[in-house]
């Protein structure tokens, strides 16, 4: 893991919270601004770019912004010619953002938090396919298609349980209903 100095801006409700948090961090170093606002995601372009021009911004190696701020962040990381992204919209989020900087590329426009769940997405479907392609190559007592004929469906272990059938308003039903209905 390589190690990195970052600057962290945010406002003056959040600071003492990612102060605290980010205190379990020891992979980076880590510098955290206040800006002189009260809520982190009022922090504007012009105020950002008039805290960095007073920090010798060419020692960071990234500039993490608040994951709730609304502008893009190209105009200024061009100007300073320094990675300057959004972070996490949540204080909370920053230590595993922060352990795992080289798995995501911060955008200027999206929210790292916002980054991390379509990285776990693309995951996850990346390890159930890996799945269902190990299972259909070892069909057996355990693994096997519904009905191979008619559909692809396959059931087994390591495999996401499939919905086949739903019983709309099955709450407000008796057992006798559901049964009813299900056969």
């Amino acid at each position: 893991m390589i190690q990195i100095k970052i600057l962290i801006i945010t406002g003056k409700q959040s600071y003492p919270i990612i102060k605290k948090v980010i205190k379990s961090v020891k992979t980076h170093t880590i510098e955290i601004e206040e800006a002189p606002i009260s809520v982190s995601a009022f922090l504007n372009e012009s105020l950002t770019e008039a805290i960095l021009k007073a920090k010798s911004i060419f020692t960071y190696d990234l500039v993490l912004l608040p994951g709730f701020v609304q502008w893009d962040s190209t105009a200024l990381e061009e100007k300073f010619s320094v990675r300057i992204r959004k972070g996490p919209e949540f204080a909370s989020d920053l230590p595993p953002l922060l352990k795992n900087l080289e798995k995501v590329d911060l955008s200027n426009t999206v929210p790292a938090n916002k980054l991390f769940e379509r990285l776990g997405e693309a995951l996850y479907n990346q390890i159930v396919q890996e799945q269902y392609e190990t299972a259909k190559e070892n069909l057996g007592p355990h693994t096997f298609y519904i009905n191979e004929e008619k559909s692809d469906l396959i059931i087994g272990r390591n495999l996401p349980t499939p919905i086949i059938a739903e019983i709309v308003n099955c709450t407000s039903k008796s057992d006798k209903s559901i049964l009813e209905k299900a056969q």
